[in-house]
């Protein structure tokens, strides 16, 4: 037959073991301790960011909410939430911090670098055929992209040994006619447009140092391009992307 009464002896054995398991808290020096490790509840699961790749899905997401995942409470103010403007390529949104982990769930992340695809790789030579593949292919439409496809499909295949520098400009001989030849300036800084931030922006402008420098009878010239704005395009981007979705997600702050 099952005992159910604890006898004198077993109510000693219990207190026993509960007092040994029990932290005993310490004061030194004016410091808490205890006397044996005390761990916290573990803290409440988070689910993974849903993975995106438009500034559109994160406008979209937030108005499927209440028929998707009845994260922003109907009819308030304050929906616990915020849009974070990570950079010009990541934009979030997390909920406010768990109060024990103090942690952010992040909800969704859109991440342009899937859209934009291959990106131009600045201060490399490129032959001046690729070079000039990838201003058409890489870069947005701009006078003066359309102006240095139109040099550099014209010159020599030696002739970039020959030139002046004078931090301005390049001299090099391009053909200008059928079987004509002349020297052509072309310009040391350019203002351009590559693509590298979500689409549904205007990309942003910087200015670049090009370069030019001459091949010989089996390699071609090559060209590069070097950045020279120190990162501002970053944060007029950033701002950008800000002004899109402002007006267009409701209570939900933006952070950028």
């Amino acid at each position: 037959m099952a005992r159910t009464e604890f006898d004198t002896d077993d109510m000693a054995l219990i207190n026993t073991i509960q007092n040994a398991v029990q932290p005993e808290i310490l004061e030194v020096d004016g410091r808490s301790f205890t006397s044996r490790p005390v761990h916290d509840p573990p803290a409440p699961a988070t689910a993974a960011p849903l993975a995106t790749h438009t500034l559109q899905s994160v406008i979209d997401y937030l108005e499927a909410d209440q028929k998707f995942d009845h994260v922003i409470p109907a009819g308030k103010d304050d929906p616990g939430l915020a849009i974070h403007v990570v950079d010009a390529t990541k934009v979030e949104i997390v909920r406010e911090l768990e109060e024990r982990s103090r942690k952010r769930e992040i909800l969704i992340r859109a991440q342009a670098i899937e859209v934009i695809g291959p990106t131009f790789n600045f201060a490399r030579f490129y032959p001046l055929e690729q070079f000039v593949i990838a201003l058409r292919s890489l870069f947005a439409e701009t006078d003066d992209v359309t102006a240095l496809v139109k040099i550099l499909g014209r010159v020599e295949d030696s002739s970039v040994r020959q030139f002046d520098d004078d931090g301005v400009s390049q001299s090099v001989i391009a053909r200008t006619g059928i079987a004509t030849k002349s020297d052509v300036a072309v310009p040391a800084l350019v203002l351009l447009a590559p693509f590298r931030t979500f689409p549904e922006i205007d990309q942003p402008f910087s200015e670049f140092f090009l370069r030019l420098r001459g091949g010989d009878d089996e390699d071609p010239p090559e060209a590069a391009l070097y950045e020279t704005d120190g990162g501002k395009w970053k944060i007029e981007a950033i701002d950008a992307i800000k002004k899109f979705l402002d007006g267009k997600v409701g209570p939900v702050p933006i952070i950028a």
